[in-house]
């Protein structure tokens, strides 16, 4: 506004001046408008607006050069002033444009020294608006005479390509469950922001090896700390380069998973009805602990403890089972036969008690309680055994048992060393 004020002053002063010039060849007339107003500086305001609004021209480029012309007052009293755009302000003008047009032309060409990708994009939105402003002035400064100057006729796509920026790359490692590891398939994962063609990569591994790939994999052999770089170099031999340190660790040998053994002991092999039986584990797993077990006692009985007691109603032969699962989850059985008896049965011959046991195998084939003498008799094969008070008194043959069930048999015999077939004896 002051500039504008200051300049309008010196123009009322030499408005005169200008004016007994106008004819002559430095002041050739290439556009003219007639203002009025109150004073003779509003009037020349006006008219600067006008010749402005007619020809795109900023009128500030030509006051210099513009003449100003004071006319006779209008019917309503006010002060005239008709402006006039010369040849000498345009061709000024013109030599401004031409000037403009060099400072884009040089500013793209400064583009390409050193720009980033991300601000190149920036500078490309200004440099295409320069452009657009510059092409508006043009064309309106042609309305009035020709010009040595053009139009930029360039977009901003266009101009872009124009532009060789640096180009700006990063990367990313993809690991094996986002660990680094000796022998782990590794994704390198490149990301670039360039519009170049022809963009050449070149791996740095950190190990001696290099690839030419967009996103290559790699396989580490030992563990370290391995400087990754990756080179980008565009079609027009813009470089940039991207380094950075992984850790690769060793992989973990996998364990060897060792099946358990099941062991397990009664101390004997045969027990008396109704006797507490200890079931002693003696199973062993290697590099794991035994974490589950599984007893089956072969009458229905079952326990999950480590070492169990156990006892059995009924005689019989019994098929003992452990089953055991370690913490890797593998198994393994034992088995095991265990015989129950009766209870033990001492005997005497010719009234000598021996300090012997008798025990049976399985169930007598026949048993015979009776009041009196002789309270059980138990039947093996062809030979009877005749107890009384756990104590067997004799042993007869079978038809002569069956003669001498009332009172003492007098046919009761042993065999001086063993009972009698299907009887099995013990020292105590």
């Amino acid at each position: 506004m002051y500039r504008t004020l200051f300049l309008l002053l010196i123009f009322i002063l030499d408005l005169n001046a200008k004016s007994r010039a106008v004819s002559s060849e430095t002041y050739v007339a290439l556009e003219k408008k007639v203002a009025c107003a109150a004073s003779e500086k509003e009037a020349i305001i006006r008219v600067d607006s006008m010749l402005e609004e007619r020809t795109g021209i900023d009128s500030a480029h030509l006051y210099s050069k513009n003449v100003y012309i004071r006319r006779p007052k209008n019917s309503k009293n006010e002060f005239c002033v008709e402006g006039i755009i010369t040849l000498k302000g345009f061709d000024l003008y013109a030599a401004e444009l031409e000037e403009e047009y060099e400072s884009i032309m040089g500013e793209l060409e400064d583009l390409n020294d050193g720009i980033s990708y991300t601000q190149k994009q920036i500078e490309i939105e200004n440099l295409y608006n320069n452009v657009l402003l510059f092409n508006k002035k043009v064309a309106a400064a042609e309305k009035i005479a020709p010009l040595n100057v053009e139009q930029i006729e360039e977009t901003k796509i266009s101009l872009g390509k124009m532009v060789n920026a640096i180009p700006v790359v990063t990367f990313t490692v993809n690991g094996c469950n986002g660990n680094y590891l000796t022998g782990c398939r590794l994704v390198f994962v490149s990301s670039l922001q360039d519009d170049s063609p022809n963009i050449a990569y070149r791996w740095d591994f950190g190990d001696g090896l290099y690839s030419k790939r967009t996103n290559p994999i790699h396989y580490y052999k030992e563990p370290g700390r391995y400087r990754v770089s990756l080179q980008i170099t565009d079609g027009r031999d813009k470089q940039t380069e991207v380094t950075q340190e992984i850790h690769v660790t060793a992989k973990p040998v996998p364990k060897i998973k060792h099946a358990p053994k099941a062991r397990f002991s009664t101390h004997k092999k045969v027990y008396e009805t109704g006797m507490s039986i200890n079931f002693i584990d003696l199973s062993t797993s290697e590099d794991s602990k035994v974490t589950g077990y599984q007893w089956n006692f072969g009458d229905g009985g079952k326990s999950t403890l480590a070492s169990p007691k156990h006892s059995y109603k009924k005689a019989g032969t019994y098929k003992v089972r452990l089953e055991i699962t370690n913490s890797d989850g593998l198994k393994s059985d034992a088995i095991e036969t265990l015989q129950i008896v009766h209870p033990a049965i001492l005997f005497s011959v010719d009234g000598r008690q021996f300090n012997h046991v008798v025990r049976k195998f399985g169930e007598p084939q026949e048993s015979i309680e009776k009041d009196g003498v002789l309270t059980q008799a138990y039947k093996y094969g062809n030979d009877w055994l005749l107890v009384k008070q756990n104590q067997v008194e004799c042993r007869i043959k079978g038809s002569a048992f069956k003669t001498n069930l009332m009172g003492n048999p007098k046919n009761c015999r042993w065999y001086e060393r063993n009972a009698a077939s299907g009887m099995y004896v013990f020292d105590k």
